[in-house]
């Protein structure tokens, strides 16, 4: 089971304003996510607070200290029932309404994921960190 993570506390669904970076490790052929901060945790994130496995997790791509905007990655939350290290996973509790939905809150501290982690339909990195995209503008790249 999966979820969607976009939502961070700080930034609501405005999306190019998303704290949480994912960094090319060019040596490692890796990317590093991590959460920049409080208001960058995904929060209200559903199936994340008990079973959720996998997350598509959007995040600010940066490749050779460039950012290249928000770019979406599949990351393991959990395997086996049991958190990942580097994640840290809290229930958002008690709701108004549909209590039976596991909403979450979700930090990351420099999970590593594969390169082709990286969901590259419209832009990719190489193995030796060189990012290229059909979209010159990057502030269109995630709209497309």
């Amino acid at each position: 089971m999966g979820c969607f993570a976009m939502t961070e506390t700080g930034h609501g669904s405005n999306v190019q304003a998303l704290g949480t970076v994912a960094r090319y490790d060019a040596a490692a052929q890796e990317f590093v996510i991590t959460t920049e901060g409080d208001q960058a945790r995904k929060d209200y994130i559903g199936n994340a607070a008990r079973h959720g496995e996998l997350a598509v997790v959007f995040a600010q791509l940066e490749v050779g200290g460039n950012s290249e905007g928000v770019h979406a990655f599949v990351v393991p939350i959990r395997s086996g029932g049991e958190v990942v290290p580097g994640v840290d996973i809290e229930d958002d509790g008690r709701k108004m309404g549909l209590n039976g939905v596991d909403n979450g809150r979700i930090r990351f501290d420099g999970v590593r994921v594969p390169r082709d982690a990286l969901l590259n339909r419209f832009a990719d990195v190489t193995p030796e960190g060189i990012y290229k995209s059909t979209i010159d503008n990057p502030d269109r790249r995630f709209f497309t």
